[in-house]
């Protein structure tokens, strides 16, 4: 009687994980999405364009290279349950954001490049797996 119960638990799991993952991202994380990681990721790309020239322009990439770690942090505690892959990319947006953060403090162009070219790679990484293709 207990492994049937079990096994009705574990489907049961098994079953609001699918739902969880086919739901797509919650509302929070598309607002985190929009409303942090997008415009300040845009920041830490613009230095292929244009590298910073003064303080205040690498204290702007350096500063949104932070809210991207902090914002990494956050979205890995939005994972759907049973996404273990969600929380490894999470933690591994905010690992590059980190060394954005500091090749910025460093004044370091190729740093920050080399970091965003990491950074952009989670996010397609992530993107691929769990945003719905329409």
């Amino acid at each position: 009687m207990k492994n049937k119960f079990a096994r009705a638990g574990l489907v049961a799991g098994a079953l609001v994980a699918a739902i969880a993952l086919a739901q797509g991202p919650a509302p929070r994380v598309l607002g985190l999405m929009k409303s942090v990681i997008v415009p300040a990721s845009d920041v830490v790309y613009a230095v292929g364009k244009t590298a910073p020239k003064t303080e205040r322009e690498w204290s702007a990439v350096e500063a949104s290279a932070a809210r991207i770690v902090e914002t990494g942090k956050s979205l890995a505690g939005e994972a759907p349950a049973g996404a273990a892959s969600w929380i490894k990319l999470s933690n591994a947006m905010a690992e590059a954001a980190a060394v954005a953060g500091k090749a910025a403090r460093a004044k370091n162009v190729d740093g920050v490049l080399d970091a965003g070219d990491a950074l952009n790679l989670t996010c397609e990484d992530c993107h691929r797996e769990y945003v719905k293709k329409k």
